[in-house]
């Protein structure tokens, strides 16, 4: 049986980090119950995954993710639908309901990078086949043990909490060890924004020893005291919070993928945000009326040159909050637990968005998040689909960076920092497997005065 809201989440996590490890049974059964099959049906892209449970054979799951969410800034004529439905049964739901990590491996294995459907790194349990299992099994802890969980839309949970990835970051394992090592600091919170501000500002996340789990090899009396670094201009190589850790050091793009995955991995549904190219500078205005534009989301000059200045872009984080019922942001480093501050000044309000001033309104705004507009927008990471997909509740509109193009009328991807990433194939995979929500209109500065 699925346990109820859990105080006991320790016993879940006994034999950790060693080759005995074995998930508790309640997630178990779930995934020997479950089989999953993935057919291509329509060559080579969306895949249709049709998953069961075997201990309810008259429960099947069919998903299959939408081709194409129209060009972005186009009317969506001809977006196509998602294909989710149950047959011989009900609802979605009730076969969410019966084998939970089932439904979140249909789930995932529709939204993923088809890439990562080849290979994902090993499992931490001698019972998982791979890093997917693993990241069900802990999702699903962190789930029941969280006393906030149950605040938070499933939609969300779904596009927030549960993916393993979010940018085309190396694939390493960090959910498992980091609810091991952090969901103790939040297992009192009664809140998303509690959970967070457990976390932040002290910033313990940055923190590699200094929290362990009872089973943990040598010693944990918290006397281990490993922080990584801010270190400018340094993605890539460093995206990953594994390769955040080994080099000790990262840039906005480290911080903000960190932190993500902390607060994902003890049950917060938080996501990736920021701007490729701010309009500020050689860099303000539209592409079709400034090259630099262009120069600033490839990351690269004329010259050869690339990085430093061209790269005019940061990212910072996002959090679900349980207590407001909206997005809120946080910048990093974090300097403060309070949400909404030092990104956009002290007094930020949605309704006039960054650097508004009473005074001069945003005439002033020459720069940042408050000057978000075409060709600079602002964009989060999702794994929402079309069919899935409430912009009131994500926060803005889909957008599918295949379709992304500049006012110029060129291709590009929010991943300014890998401009050449391809596969070993050859093909180029900037712009594949990746959506964003656009949240420019959220943080743009917007004239509120009479």
């Amino acid at each position: 049986p699925i346990p109820s809201l859990s105080l006991n989440w320790t016993s879940w996590i006994k034999d950790f980090g060693h080759d005995s490890y074995r998930y508790p049974s309640w997630i178990s059964s779930q995934m020997a119950a479950c089989s999953c099959r993935v057919s291509y049906d329509r060559a080579p892209e969306p895949p249709l995954v049709r998953c069961f449970d075997a201990g309810s054979p008259e429960q099947e799951i069919l998903m299959q993710m939408a081709e194409n969410l129209g060009s972005f800034g186009g009317d969506g004529s001809d977006s196509s639908s998602t294909l989710e439905h149950v047959t011989k049964a009900d609802d979605l739901e009730t076969f969410a309901q019966a084998n939970p990590f089932c439904f979140g491996k249909a789930w995932l294995l529709s939204r993923m990078p088809p890439f990562d459907r080849s290979y994902l790194p090993p499992s931490v349990s001698i019972e998982g086949t791979s890093m997917l299992d693993d990241n069900l099994a802990f999702y699903l802890m962190a789930e029941r043990a969280a006393a906030f969980t149950e605040k938070v839309p499933k939609p969300l949970k779904l596009a927030y909490t549960l993916p393993y990835a979010s940018y085309h970051e190396a694939r390493v394992n960090w959910r498992p060890l980091f609810f091991s090592k952090f969901f103790a600091l939040v297992a009192e919170a009664n809140s998303t924004a509690d959970a967070v501000a457990r976390l932040v500002a002290p910033n313990h996340f940055t923190n590699v020893t200094g929290f362990s789990w009872p089973d943990k090899p040598g010693k944990n009396d918290g006397s281990m005291n490993y922080q990584v670094q801010w270190g400018s201009s340094t993605a890539p190589p460093i995206i990953s919070p594994f390769d955040f850790i080994s080099y000790g050091y990262g840039s906005c793009t480290a911080w903000a993928t960190l932190l993500t995955y902390v607060l994902r991995s003890v049950g917060v549904p938080a996501r990736q945000v920021g701007t490729p190219c701010w309009n500020s500078g050689e860099f303000a205005g539209l592409a079709a009326d400034n090259a630099n534009v262009t120069k600033c989301w490839h990351g690269s000059g004329n010259d050869g040159t690339s990085g430093g200045k061209w790269l005019n872009n940061h990212n910072w984080v996002e959090f679900w909050d349980t207590q407001t019922g909206n997005w809120e942001f946080v910048n990093v480093p974090p300097g403060t637990s309070v949400p909404n501050k030092g990104l956009c000044g002290d007094d930020f309000d949605p309704k006039t968005g960054c650097h508004y001033n009473k005074t001069t309104g945003c005439s002033a705004v020459t720069g940042g998040p408050g000057a978000a507009s075409r060709d600079h927008e602002i964009f989060a990471v999702t794994w929402g689909s079309v069919a899935d997909f409430d912009p009131k509740l994500h926060g803005g509109e889909l957008v599918d960076v295949k379709d992304l193009k500049l006012s110029s009328g060129e291709e590009v991807s929010p991943l300014v920092w890998s401009p050449a990433l391809h596969a070993p194939d050859g093909s180029l995979i900037t712009r594949t497997g990746l959506r964003v929500v656009n949240r420019t209109e959220f943080y743009r500065c917007k004239d509120g005065r009479a």
